[in-house]
């Protein structure tokens, strides 16, 4: 009895369920569980139980407000926190004249400003009754879609929605310091996509697709075009090459549009004439919804807002009735909160390892094999828990292989960190697996051909800003520095190694010259992809060109290349080189080792002072620049 009182308290408080429900779920669960009957007759009865839970619920929350101006200025506390206890409430106050409410967590914010693609669309079923819709934001990265942001909003006015945007990003910019957002996925709202073009006109406006092609179909049935079309093909499948026209290049449009105009179905030239009129007036050059924004030939992610339909319409599912009350719609927006977790989790997992390493007796070393490469995430957790029992099972100089992880694992240690831990890519590329190529080359080509090799290159001829030596031979190419590696690999060795190395050997190399060459400085996200496949391609094959003793982690940390590059920049801008650079200038400055620390002020101060050459790497928008995003912003 004791207990089925603990429990109704616990839901009143906890949940936004209706008393009803939580009081018959409870009692029923108790009387199935109770076998004697005498026990049973001593509960409560029904209504006695909902008058009880009744009351403990209006003790720790106040009245439902049945107007915006009856909701209290401060929500409870349980409203306005996650369900792990952080804080949730981003924003209470006036958005376009009328109360409004932001809910998003501080790692939701975090992990919105790192993203590129926002998805945003707004549900009203299961939108409060004293508000007039909720208005969720999504993130889209590596195939997941993300809720990040809800909003209570009162109405759907240009000004509400000015307030939202202008709200939500100074926000971002303070918690994050920085915010990349460059495209934005919606409804053809057109009160949205106002805010956009007046205010961040650098941001693209994208129509979600599917609604485009959803509006022109209303029109072709408002015309009594519907049975004709399932009918008469000519008909069907003109009508689908004239919505297909979004995919084609935008300067392209303008010339299908024409030709299509000419090759309509003349036994339906009176209809499609005003159908045409009715697309020139809303999605032509001169309307409210011009080409470029329903134009997706170059868009590579989600066309459509169809996931976050698909997400409004289990809300839906799950609301007890239309328009509930604001706390169950908090605790609702606290549940979905929850949900990505887990995804993202195994996501980030991922980023260390798709696969668990395999130990291979044959070449004593733990390998990565792609043929088994079922991007399985293991979680964060499962990491640690191996990384720990490998280290309890290794002892002295015996390097015991757990799932993977031989001996102490070099990322055990930073794990915790409170920090974000940018790869340098580029030099695992140099130290680790082109001395493993060219030590493999030196295995299957003559001694002459290994000589002249390297008599060509101590005889290179690299420009000035470029002071790299080979002083040693392929044969001993680990003793190179990175620095040669990475001359090597981007710019001389397909030249130098050209009718020296077989055939096969010498196209596998090629394509991972050429791969390492578009994620080094990439150009656009073309460049990404396709540096992608070739490296996926790489990959998959090494194993035939060579051994299976090729696929250790070295590679395998290959096929994580063109999310490092999208994240932070080209493999140029998160290396070391540069840094390396400047610490041999400032070795070169000094003289002697008395007072070195004014030393090194002096000759910066007077770098700094001299007019330098700006080299720019890559695209600017494919690099993280805190300082420029500030005033870009």
């Amino acid at each position: 009895m004791l207990e089925l009182r603990h429990k109704l308290k616990q839901e009143a408080q906890t949940t936004s369920a209706p008393i009803d429900r939580i009081v018959e779920i409870s009692y029923s669960h108790m009387i199935t569980t109770q076998t004697i009957t005498d026990s049973i007759v001593k509960f409560p009865t029904l209504k006695t139980l909902k008058n009880t839970v009744s009351k403990q619920r209006r003790q720790t929350r106040p009245p439902l407000p049945k107007s915006i101006q009856d909701l209290p200025a401060q929500l409870p506390i349980l409203y306005t926190l996650t369900k792990k206890n952080s804080n949730f409430l981003l924003f209470n106050g006036s958005l376009g004249g009328k109360r409004g409410l932001i809910f998003a967590s501080i790692d939701d914010i975090k992990y919105l400003a790192y993203q590129k693609f926002w998805y945003a669309d707004g549900t009203f079923y299961t939108s409060p009754s004293i508000f007039y819709q909720i208005y969720s934001i999504h993130a889209f990265d590596e195939g997941l879609s993300t809720p990040c942001v809800y909003a209570l909003l009162a109405d759907k006015s240009e000004e509400t929605y000015y307030d939202l945007f202008s709200t939500l990003i100074k926000n971002i910019i303070e918690i994050s310091n920085m915010i990349k957002l460059e495209y934005i996925t919606i409804d053809f709202e057109a009160a949205v996509k106002n805010v956009f073009y007046k205010h961040y006109p650098h941001i693209q406006v994208k129509g979600c697709l599917f609604h485009y092609g959803k509006a022109l179909f209303r029109n072709f049935v408002k015309l009594n075009l519907k049975t004709p079309f399932q009918e008469d093909e000519s008909l069907r499948n003109w009508f689908r090459s004239f919505a297909a026209i979004a995919l084609l290049p935008e300067t392209d449009m303008e010339e299908a549009s024409q030709y299509l105009r000419t090759t309509k179905p003349l036994l339906y030239e009176r209809q499609i004439d005003s159908f045409l009129e009715y697309h020139d007036r809303t999605y032509g050059i001169q309307s409210s919804f011009p080409p470029k924004m329903y134009n997706h030939y170059r868009n590579l992610n989600p066309r459509t807002i169809n996931y976050l339909e698909g997400r409004h319409n289990k809300w839906k599912k799950r609301a007890i009735k239309p328009h509930n009350d604001i706390y169950a719609c908090i605790d609702m927006f606290k549940d979905e909160q929850l949900l990505p977790i887990c995804l993202l989790l195994h996501l980030i997992a991922s980023y260390y390892s798709v696969i668990l390493g395999v130990w291979n007796p044959k070449y004593n070393k733990v390998v990565y094999p792609y043929s088994k490469n079922d991007y399985t995430a293991r979680t964060h957790e499962d990491y640690l828990k191996s990384a720990r029992e490998a280290v309890k099972k290794s002892k002295g100089r015996k390097q015991v292989a757990t799932d993977g992880i031989k001996g102490l694992s070099c990322l055990f240690k930073i794990f915790n960190y409170p920090c974000q831990i940018i790869f340098d890519y580029m030099h695992l590329v140099c130290l680790c697996h082109i001395p493993s190529v060219i030590h493999r080359w030196c295995q299957r080509i003559s001694k002459s051909s290994i000589q002249d090799v390297d008599q060509r290159l101590k005889q290179l001829r690299t420009p000035h800003n470029i002071k790299v030596v080979f002083l040693e031979s392929i044969q001993s190419v680990n003793l190179w520095k990175a620095k040669n590696s990475r001359l090597f690999v981007l710019y001389v060795g397909v030249p130098i190694m050209t009718n020296r190395l077989p055939t096969l050997l010498f196209s596998h190399f090629i394509i991972y010259s050429l791969a390492i060459k578009l994620l080094h400085t990439p150009q656009s996200e073309q460049d990404i992809l396709l540096g992608e496949r070739l490296l996926h391609y790489y990959c998959r094959t090494i194993a035939n060109i060579y051994d299976s003793s090729m696929e250790i982690f070295s590679l395998h940390a290959h096929i994580h290349l063109g999310h490092q590059v999208r994240l932070h920049g080209g493999l140029a801008h998160t290396s070391a080189f540069a840094f390396e650079s400047a610490i041999r200038y400032i070795k070169k400055s000094a003289h002697g080792s008395i007072n070195i620390a004014s030393q090194i002020a002096y000759w910066n101060n007077l770098r700094c002072t001299t007019q330098l050459k700006k080299f720019n790497l890559a695209e600017t928008s494919l690099i993280d620049v805190r300082e420029e995003s500030k005033k870009h912003w």
